[in-house]
């Protein structure tokens, strides 16, 4: 483990001073991260529903303004919704997503969990809440149909192949997916901490979530919490999905 340098000035006060504050500018941009981006000016209200082909529909949600970090619980709750088991984000946020928050350990250094494995922070908080991948979904969801008494399950399809995806889509399967805010490159956060096994992590910077809903001429029609419901070029969604690794997750029958 490596502890945070600690820069001590001795000379040229003004100029270091003057460098410090640009630092901190930029630390406080990159800071923005994960789903916590101003939405399109233009965001759809909540409730409004896109009907498949087969009569399912997709009853949008938006994170905003209780879970400012939590674009993947509340796509989780967009398409339990459409497997016919409504639920609020923050009945899933609250009751079934494994969470865990940062802590700092005697040493000074900064630790968290592994996002594989649980929610990173407090997604209720724009500077504490990180996010988690497509384990904690799946286990949140598939507790959440237990509940219910359900046969359906959350199930983990990442590594899917562009025709894979599609297909889903054409069988009017939707998906919650893996991207980045804007569609921009994956950016690596000025932050980072320490996984319980004292493996040091940098998390993404503007990683985000979206539910894919169809699939058409104009690309992919996506149910997003920020900024509602987008059309998304194919090349543009596919080349971000891929960069992030290719993460989704359905409900399955």
């Amino acid at each position: 483990m490596r502890r945070e340098r600690r820069t001590h000035v001795n000379r040229l006060p003004f100029l270091c001073i003057g460098v410090s504050a640009l630092l901190f500018v930029l630390s406080l941009g990159l800071l923005l991260h994960q789903c916590s981006a101003k939405p399109e000016p233009e965001v759809q209200p909540q409730g409004d529903v896109t009907q498949l082909e087969d009569g399912r529909e997709v009853t949008l949600q938006l994170q905003e303004p209780q879970l400012p970090n939590g674009c993947e619980v509340t796509s989780l709750a967009m398409v339990l919704s459409w497997a016919g088991y409504p639920v609020e984000k923050m009945e899933l946020y609250q009751g079934y997503l494994p969470r865990q928050d940062l802590t700092e350990s005697p040493e000074g250094w900064t630790m968290g969990g592994n996002p594989e494995d649980v929610y990173v922070g407090d997604a209720t908080s724009k500077l504490d809440g990180w996010y988690c991948f497509e384990g904690p979904i799946v286990e949140a969801g598939n507790a959440y149909l237990r509940d219910q008494g359900s046969d359906w399950t959350a199930q983990a399809v990442s590594g899917l192949s562009l025709g894979q995806l599609n297909q889903y889509l054409k069988n009017d399967v939707p998906l919650v997916a893996w991207v980045t805010l804007d569609y921009t490159a994956p950016v690596a956060s000025v932050r980072y901490w320490y996984l319980n096994d004292n493996t040091f992590y940098q998390p993404y910077a503007n990683l985000h979530c979206v539910v894919v809903v169809e699939y058409g001429e104009d690309g992919y029609l996506t149910a997003d919490p920020l900024a509602g419901w987008q059309w998304i070029e194919e090349s543009t969604f596919w080349d971000i999905f891929d960069a992030m690794g290719r993460r989704a997750v359905i409900i399955n029958e």
